[in-house]
């Protein structure tokens, strides 16, 4: 008997895929996106972290090969001889006044990145700099009373105009928006400029003396980098300072006003002693109003906005003592890593600390003869 097997119908092929399926797709595509991202964001943070390390090693290399040539750390800045006792009342006139004994323009207040430039290669910008500008036995006054057809102040000379709005990409950080900042500047803004030893008598408290958005506004191009000038501002203390004030003295860091700091006077040792550190300018509430600029002051002191020996502001309760994007002091230390700020030590080491470092860790390790030891992790 023969048998007639009937083919079987072929199964329908099946175009497209079902909404549910779509939807898996879809989600399971947002889920990976959501843990890929947030780990190429902490890779590129990570790599910008390490070239802002990278530019701090070479400022400090930077800082030892002028050591090498002149025997001494370069001047913090070309502010005044003395540190500058003042009272509340005259620090308004103190910007404005042409015949006040503490009047701004009287002196260069040049800073430290000035002197390094020819050790970062960048002596085409520095041998168009007037000598008055790095003249540390010369003060402007002076200089203008010999040359009366000067201008005002140093940023009258169209050399140093030239000079101070040069942007060099060794003082910014990759992490900073400064560099955008600067390219996109058509005119005049506000500068933060941290440059003298000051007491406020009347408080009886310490300050950093300088320029603000208030009284000056300059073409320059903006740094990140501070000079350390200690926990404090330096100078003598104020009569009857009470005794939270009285330990300031010790914390002395390496830049100073005029003055070259030798290495036989970095007692506690160069691994110990904080000479750059991080900054971001002004910053209220997440608006920065005044970047610091590189040619003029760059001084910086790990007190930033905070009361003496107070980890927490009481005006900013939630600042931690190293500032960040939400608020910064102009001549804090202050970084836009997310949770760090890269330090640069006398002894080129360079290292990140927390936001939430304590205080007498901070401040021991700005003081150069504090004899304070702070072990570093």
């Amino acid at each position: 008997m023969v048998r007639h097997w009937r083919k079987r119908p072929e199964a329908a092929v099946r175009v497209g895929i079902t909404l549910i399926e779509l939807l898996c797709v879809i989600t399971l595509i947002g889920i990976l996106a959501g843990m890929l991202l947030p780990a190429v964001q902490a890779a590129r943070e990570a790599s910008r972290s390490l070239a802002c390390k990278n530019k701090l090693r070479q400022l400090a290399i930077a800082c030892q090969n002028y050591e090498t040539t002149h025997q001494m750390l370069p001047p913090g800045t070309l502010g005044f001889i003395e540190p500058v006792w003042i009272t509340s009342a005259e620090i308004i006139a103190i910007g404005g006044d042409p015949t006040h004994r503490f009047y701004f323009r009287n002196q260069q207040h040049t800073s430290w990145l000035v002197f390094l430039l020819p050790h970062l290669e960048q002596s085409a910008i520095f041998d168009k700099i007037p000598s008055i500008c790095w003249s540390v036995q010369d003060t402007y006054e002076s200089y203008c009373n010999r040359v009366p057809q000067s201008p005002p102040w140093l940023d009258g000379m169209p050399e140093v105009r030239d000079a101070s709005s040069t942007v060099v990409t060794d003082f910014l950080c990759p992490s900073d928006s400064l560099l955008e900042v600067s390219k996109g500047n058509t005119g005049t803004h506000p500068v933060a400029i941290g440059c003298q030893p000051t007491f406020l008598i009347a408080e009886d408290v310490d300050l950093l003396l300088g320029f603000d958005e208030k009284q000056f506004m300059l073409n320059t191009a903006p740094t990140n980098y501070l000079g350390c000038t200690g926990a404090y501002s330096g100078g003598a203390l104020p009569p009857q300072a009470p005794p939270a004030v009285q330990s300031m003295p010790k914390y002395q860091g390496v830049f100073q006003s005029r003055k070259r700091t030798k290495s036989n006077a970095i007692t506690d040792g160069r691994s110990n002693s904080i000479l750059i550190g991080e900054s971001v300018g002004f910053v209220d509430w997440s608006t920065r109003s005044a970047p610091t600029p590189w040619f003029f002051g760059g001084l910086g002191r790990a007190r930033s906005a905070l009361e003496w020996e107070r980890q927490y502001s009481l005006a900013y309760p939630n600042l931690e003592i190293i500032g960040d994007r939400i608020a910064a002091y102009p001549v804090g230390f202050g970084s836009m890593h997310p949770t760090v700020a890269n330090f640069a030590l006398a002894d080129g080491a360079v290292l990140s600390f927390a936001r939430a470092i304590e205080w007498p860790a901070l401040y021991a390790l700005s003081g150069i003869h504090d004899a304070e030891q702070t072990v570093r992790e």
